[in-house]
């Protein structure tokens, strides 16, 4: 039987693939007008090879695919409860 806590964890996954199941093909296209800076702040990171970064919520893993491109030969994990980004 499951917890009232694994419960709750996995409405919210469902809530969030049901709002995301559509809007993943257009919302990094759309977050550019509210998010400014975003890409200057990966390049600041400076991420040298072998180093691990793991972006919490990293949702269409936008972020982390601009910073395979900055960071070559870095380890980037991403981590987000929905599953269908």
């Amino acid at each position: 039987m499951e917890t009232a806590h694994e419960l709750q964890s996995e409405n919210q996954r469902t809530r969030l693939n049901n709002l995301y199941r559509f809007q993943r093909h257009f919302y990094d296209v759309t977050r550019r007008f509210f998010l400014f800076g975003r890409d200057e702040l990966l390049r600041q990171m400076n991420v040298q090879p072998g180093e691990n970064v793991l972006e919490v919520g990293c949702g269409t893993g936008r972020n982390l695919l601009k910073l395979s491109g900055l960071a070559l030969k870095a380890k980037l994990y991403g981590l987000d409860v929905a599953d269908k980004c």
